[in-house]
Order: C-alpha cells, then structure tokens, then sequence
C-alpha cells in the first residue's frame, strides 16, 4: 500500500540559462504558494500556478488519469511546466521525446554529484516557435536511483522571463512520496 507520508521534498535547484530579453518583459504576479493548486500524481503532489490547464502525460497513468508525467500550461499558451516523479525510477521519454522532424537539440549538458546526477537539455523548435529545456535528476542514495524530471516549455524570452519565478515555485513544490 502506498504510504502518503512525504519521503522528502525534492527540487532541481538548477534552471536552464535565462535567453535573451530585447523588449521589456511582464512578470506574472503569483499569490503565495500555499493557494496554488495541488496536483496528486501516483506518487507525488506538485502545486501549480493558478489559471494552469494541467494534461496528463502518457508514462505510468493507472485507471482514475492519475500519471507519473503531468503537463501544465498556462492561461496565455506561451508556456508550459512538466513534472515527471515516478514511484523510484522509470523513464519520462515518452512525454519527452525530441521529434527529429519538428525539433533540433540546442545543447545538452551532465554534472555528476556524488550519487546525483543531473542531465540538462534544451531542445528547440526547428521553425523557431518555441524552446524547451529538461532537467532530469537521478539521486541513487537510496540504495535505489530515485529520479524526477521538470521541464518548461516556452514560446519565447519574454514568456520564460515572465513565468520564470513561477516555474521555480513549482519545481520547489514537489514532494515525493514512497511505497
């Protein structure tokens, strides 16, 4: 049976590198975390911006649409939060997958800390309408690799500047639990 008492709170405290900004930027107004709303996942809970449309993912949904991937995307369109926090490990690729004929790889990047490591990716559209960047986590200090994966999505600079600090609370948010 599924224990929901919180294992840890877990967040990638890296975020991809800001672009560019050439026109001044709107900065969304968040209200204090703890009214966002909160996501239950098979194994974890993650709040997310007021507004958000949340999508399932495909990766380990059980009968009642509940998913170890979800997608969030905000009332304007121009970005989208990802959360990937399976039971231990499992694979997000799926959600993630680059399409070779729609996207190109900009830039990938691992730095290995100990038992943690972490994978960096930025993929963009290849008609230039919009950039993602993933960061995936595995921590194997359990004596198993625990993994979690965020990942934004965002039409351009302006929208990652303006939604910027949002999509850090988020990532901030997830607790994870276990078996």
């Amino acid at each position: 049976a599924k224990d929901r008492t919180a294992r840890e709170t877990l967040s990638a405290t890296s975020t991809p590198e800001a672009p560019p900004v050439s026109e001044p930027v709107m900065v969304a107004t968040l209200p204090p975390l703890a009214d966002w709303p909160i996501w239950h996942g098979n194994w974890f809970d993650v709040r997310y911006p007021q507004g958000f449309a949340a999508r399932a993912g495909t990766v380990g949904c059980v009968e009642d649409e509940r998913c170890d991937g979800v997608f969030f995307t905000s009332p304007d369109g121009k970005v989208e939060f990802y959360v990937f926090s399976p039971l231990w490990s499992g694979d997000p690729s799926p959600d993630l997958a680059i399409d070779p004929s729609t996207e190109r790889l900009v830039e990938k990047k691992e730095l290995v800390n100990g038992q943690i490591t972490t994978r960096w990716s930025t993929i963009a559209a290849k008609d230039g309408s919009y950039t993602r960047s993933i960061a995936d986590i595995m921590n194997a200090n359990y004596g198993s690799t625990l993994r979690h994966t965020f990942g934004i999505k965002y039409k351009d600079a302006a929208a990652y500047a303006g939604w910027r600090e949002a999509y850090l609370a988020f990532k901030e948010s997830l607790v994870q639990y276990a078996d």
